[in-house]
């Protein structure tokens, strides 16, 4: 998808693996998640989006998937995709980044 995301023209695709080449991502990820589910604080709204992923043509794969609706409210004008695919075909690829990791 992030593939794709670059051939149609968006600079920089936000991709989970970011965090592994910016781990300080994750300082901004984990409130975000913390907000949301075990609300220690107001939701993230554009502001909050901003300072993440503002420099950001266009998100696939998590942790931005988490925040799907949140992201539809604070960039109305932003295009939705659904991308369906087979369970196996899904599970290969995420194994194969779980082993890139290792």
């Amino acid at each position: 998808m992030t593939a794709a995301l670059n051939i149609l023209g968006y600079n920089h695709v936000y991709h989970g693996t970011d965090v592994y080449t910016n781990v300080r991502d994750c300082d901004m990820w984990e409130p975000a998640l913390r907000a949301k589910y075990f609300r220690t604080s107001k939701p993230f709204g554009r502001a909050k989006f901003d300072q993440l992923l503002g420099h950001c043509a266009a998100v696939t794969d998590g942790p931005a998937n988490c925040f799907g609706p949140e992201l539809v409210d604070a960039y109305p004008e932003a295009t939705a995709m659904l991308v369906e695919r087979e369970f196996e075909a899904w599970s290969k690829s995420f194994r194969a980044i779980l082993e890139g990791v290792y």
